[in-house]
């Protein structure tokens, strides 16, 4: 997934090239470390000059890391995925990748090529979103995956310099997301892996003030508040254990078509 990001197959010369801001080298350690090669991590400069980049040791110039692995065997697989020219535009690589790795995949092209962003929020915690770029068809798909996993989200792809984005915020849904491909987690890039946690770890407003959204329960957790209320308790004696609110409890019976229990109405004697 982060080759199809920020990587791409030289032709020409057989080659595997992979580079990334010296803050990142780490990550090409990880890639070079996964497929045992004997190959260097070297660290060149480049300059911007007129808004362009150019190779160079200047004074002011950008550091960068390059991994650079020359072997047939490697490259010749990936260019039949699509890792020759026009990559970004065309490569379709997913449908190479087994049912099972999907989710890791999307992990490193969203490590690549993708954002975890965050924003002050007026009560506790964030305001977090999760996005994509690259082609129309890579965005689609992630969308198509995530609605297998369970998890139905608005796509939102708009198209600007030539690529697409894929995006949708919300705490609730962003977490859903960041859960599936970032928990339990190995490899990841260093720096999205520690947003990724502090989302998953954040304590939203709606965790605080008014109890977990009611569709962040699962169907277990759903029928344990339903039976505890319907033993007797309270809706706040009944959400409590689960750190719910009354309001959450209310809901999710509603959305359910359960009935709560009405009040009697008591007499005055004479």
């Amino acid at each position: 997934g982060f080759l199809v990001g920020d990587g791409y197959v030289s032709s020409t010369r057989s080659a595997l090239i992979l580079k990334l801001k010296v803050t990142d080298k780490e990550h090409i350690e990880k890639l070079r470390t996964a497929l045992k090669s004997e190959a260097m991590v070297r660290t060149y400069n480049r300059k911007r000059l007129n808004g362009h980049t150019m190779s160079g040791g200047f004074e002011g110039s950008i550091p960068y890391a390059r991994l650079l692995i020359t072997s047939k065997k490697l490259c010749l697989p990936l260019l039949n995925m699509g890792f020759g020219r026009m990559k970004t535009r065309n490569i379709k690589a997913f449908k190479y990748v087994p049912l099972k790795l999907r989710r890791h995949f999307w992990r490193g092209l969203i490590d690549a090529d993708g954002s975890i962003h965050s924003k002050e929020h007026s009560g506790p915690g964030h305001q977090w979103g999760i996005s994509l770029t690259g082609n129309r068809h890579n965005c689609k798909e992630f969308g198509r995956w995530l609605r297998k996993k369970g998890i139905r989200t608005t796509l939102h792809i708009k198209k600007k310099n030539g690529c697409y984005k894929w995006s949708t915020a919300g705490n609730m849904m962003t977490r859903k997301i960041i859960t599936l491909l970032w928990k339990e987690a190995t490899i990841f890039l260093d720096r999205k892996n520690v947003l990724a946690r502090q989302c998953m770890e954040d304590r939203f407003y709606t965790e605080t003030k008014l109890g977990r959204d009611h569709l962040f329960f699962n169907r277990k957790e759903q029928n344990k508040m339903i039976k505890l209320y319907k033993s007797g308790m309270t809706l706040d004696d009944a959400a409590a254990p689960l750190g719910a609110s009354r309001s959450c409890l209310r809901k999710t019976m509603e959305r359910r078509g359960m009935k709560l229990r009405t009040k009697k109405k008591t007499t005055e004697g004479d």
